[in-house]
């Protein structure tokens, strides 16, 4: 393909005639070509209702617009048929690149990218795909930074944790920099103490179960700030206060923490 495509002469007829009509096929544009639109980037995300993906797509909107270059904003769901309709509207506007922000990156869109000739970045992937496409994430660990120490280092020695779901690399990892942070400060693990949280609901089930608990905790981990500003308003409904009555952490930088924007 790549001969074919540089106007090489050392590849035979027939296949010359097989990789032109796959081309044609796929709408495949040279890079360069005339009548090719303004330089474009598409930013994909798998839905757009996060906080995370405000400050993402922020991000790279500040740095396509220095480098002259515009982005289009989707939402390409898991769906199959939202993904090929996205992979066609993809291919009218002829970008020069993609970013996809996704829990999984389906073959079918990477193949065609590839026909394309669409460079491809993935961010925060489910997992490390055994893909030939660059990725970009997110240090997972448990740790002391930034002026806001740790619940331990604070005296508490029950220490709840609402997780993620566990389908996703980041959940799974921040699990285990959960447990690591524990066992450095000599306490043991309580099983009990660590409770499932769905995204859509905000930690308000999961800080919920930690407080029915014989032993409730005395501070709670979140693994997302969304996760962590539900249970502060579980803790606030049941007329709790924080941080006088239960000390919360969640992970993540995001302005909806309450600190400012750096």
């Amino acid at each position: 393909m790549s001969r074919v495509l540089n106007g090489r002469t050392d590849v035979s007829p027939g296949t010359r005639a097989r990789v032109e009509e796959l081309l044609r096929r796929h709408g495949y544009r040279k890079r360069g070509a005339p009548g090719r639109h303004a330089a474009l980037i598409d930013l994909g995300f798998d839905d757009l209702d996060s906080p995370w993906v405000v400050e993402t797509i922020r991000g790279v909107e500040e740095v396509a617009h220095a480098t002259g270059v515009g982005t289009v904003l989707s939402a390409v769901h898991g769906r199959s048929g939202d993904a090929r309709e996205w992979m066609r509207n993809l291919r009218s506007r002829a970008s020069d690149g993609v970013v996809l922000v996704t829990s999984a990156l389906e073959p079918m869109l990477h193949a065609e990218l590839r026909v394309l000739g669409v460079p491809l970045v993935v961010v925060d992937p489910a997992g490390s795909p055994a893909l030939d496409a660059p990725t970009v994430g997110r240090r997972q660990s448990v740790r002391r930074h930034d002026g806001h120490p740790a619940p331990a280092a604070l005296g508490h020695w029950r220490i709840g944790l609402i997780a993620g779901p566990p389908r996703l690399l980041c959940p799974r990892a921040r699990l285990d920099g959960y447990r690591t942070a524990l066992e450095r400060a000599g306490i043991t693990v309580d099983e009990s103490l660590i409770v499932p949280g769905r995204l859509p609901s905000r930690g308000f089930a999961g800080c919920g179960a930690l407080l029915d608990l014989p032993g409730p905790p005395t501070a709670v981990f979140a693994t997302s700030i969304q996760m962590a500003l539900g249970a502060i308003e579980t803790l606030r409904r049941r007329g709790l206060r924080v941080p006088e009555d239960m000390s919360v952490v969640g992970f993540d930088d995001l302005p909806a923490d309450g600190r400012p924007r750096p």
